[in-house]
């Protein structure tokens, strides 16, 4: 009877082994096969039959708690082929890419994994890095080549191999130390004169320095960048060496607006060498933060020097004289703040000018007046006609041809910030009298009521002798 209970024991045991086996490979089977449908049926291939089949039975509780629960049958006469499904390789993923429409991809290729592209034009077989930009290949075509996006586009594939030919003579650059140079001159050229960076990549301005140096190579506007920002981290470097030599500096400090109405505070150092030569260097030209007041000019300034390592050489500070500056700099421990005499001076003109503020409202008005499209028009024509009678005695034709190219003048704006600005205005109104009397008596003259009132309110604008 014990016998009989172990070997039933050991059935048991080698059964669910076995059945543990097939467990496993029906997962296996199942991961792998990926295209398979539902019912696993397949072909006559042999990888199942028709009569496979996989059932499952739950346990006696109805409730599936792990898969040792399971119980499954296949039938023995089913021959499972596992080699096919393992040794199944899969379909690698579809590499989309974007198209490339540009016409710089008529001269390029890239190279074969992709990371560098190689001009295509017979003789050259220049190779550059790709970053995702294509100015670098530009700046080869149009410098190297003459080769721009007009001239691609202008003529058909038949007329573009006839550019793509062999250079007739190779060009050898420069080597690195007169490269660096020559670039250093670009620098200069680009800051100094408050150039765009792309400037370098105009055709314009590639076919002028190719004909200064052919053996040249201009940057790309990436490596002008780069180049302008290590060397204004080079001279931050040299000036904070420079400061640390001198004894005194003086500040002068302004705040204004730009014309898009943005404000700005600008600080300037200045200096003398040891030979008395004047030196000074601009440390900053910021966006002023809302509120323009005290609080945040002085706290600007308390950055900007310690940053520079100068808030103990710091003798003066020229200001104008703003509310808010003179309270800034009088709140600082460092410099005594001085009046700027230029502003003082035109303050005190303003002053005067008080006297006169009838006589300067009503020219302003006068001056509003003849600055609309309209009113520039026929100032212009009767200047020329003015210009005409004084030169009666030559003939038609010549006298017609000077005044076509006769410079005609329009009326100056006053402006209360502006220097001399009145000063301007007025010498300009006296210059265009005549012009002023001329206008007023034909638009008087007119048929049209209409151009008549618009006569009468240019009499009433105009000074008299007694004003």
């Amino acid at each position: 009877m014990a016998t009989t209970t172990r070997n039933k024991h050991k059935q048991m045991l080698k059964e669910a082994e076995e059945t543990a086996a097939r467990e496993k490979n029906l997962v296996q089977e199942t991961t792998d096969e990926s295209e398979a449908d539902t019912s696993y049926e397949y072909d006559d291939s042999g990888i199942l039959s028709d009569k496979s089949f996989i059932t499952i039975q739950e346990s006696d509780d109805n409730v599936i708690s792990d898969i040792s629960e399971l119980n499954i049958i296949i039938n023995d006469d089913a021959e499972i082929d596992k080699q096919p499904l393992l040794n199944k390789e899969k379909n690698p993923p579809t590499k989309i890419t974007k198209p490339k429409t540009s016409w710089i991809w008529r001269f390029f290729q890239f190279n074969e994994d992709s990371t560098k592209v190689i001009c295509q034009i017979n003789g050259c077989e220049k190779v550059f890095a790709w970053c995702g930009s294509p100015s670098s290949m530009k700046v080869h075509l149009s410098g190297t080549h003459q080769i721009t996006k007009a001239i691609a586009m202008r003529y058909q594939d038949e007329e573009l191999e006839k550019l793509n030919q062999p250079i007739k003579q190779s060009i050898k650059p420069h080597d690195a130390s007169k490269q660096e140079s020559l670039t250093k001159n670009v620098i200069g050229f680009v800051i100094g004169t408050v150039q765009p960076l792309s400037i370098v990549e105009d055709p314009d301005f590639i076919n002028m320095i190719n004909g200064f140096d052919k053996c040249y190579k201009v940057p790309c506007t990436k490596t002008l960048k780069d180049r302008i920002f290590t060397t204004y981290e080079a001279g931050i470097n040299a000036l904070k060496s420079q400061f640390v030599q001198i004894q005194y500096i003086s500040l002068t400090l302004d705040a204004w607006s730009s014309p898009a109405h943005l404000p700005y505070l600008g600080v300037t150092a200045h200096w003398l060498t040891p030979k008395f030569e004047p030196q000074e260097v601009l440390l900053s030209m910021e966006e002023l933060p809302y509120p323009h007041s005290a609080f945040e000019i002085q706290n600007h300034l308390f950055d900007l020097l310690y940053e520079w390592e100068i808030n103990s050489k710091i003798i003066a500070i020229v200001t104008d004289n703003g509310s808010n500056v003179r309270k800034a700099c009088d709140n600082v421990s460092f410099g005594k703040r001085i009046p700027c005499a230029a502003h003082t001076l035109q303050l005190s003109i303003g002053k005067g000018l008080d006297k006169m503020k009838i006589l300067i409202g009503k020219c302003k008005h006068l001056i509003s007046f003849l600055s609309a499209d309209k009113k520039k028009q026929q100032l212009k024509e009767s200047q020329i006609y003015l210009y005409k009678q004084q030169k009666m005695q030559e003939t038609d034709d010549w006298l017609e041809k000077k005044a076509e190219s006769l410079i005609c003048l329009d009326v100056v704006k006053a402006n209360n910030t502006r220097w001399n600005s009145t000063l301007y205005a007025f010498e300009r109104l006296v210059l265009l009298k005549p012009a002023i009397q001329m206008l007023k008596a034909s638009l008087l003259n007119d048929t049209s009521s209409y151009i008549r009132k618009e006569g009468e309110k240019l009499e009433e604008l105009c000074p008299t002798v007694y004003e």
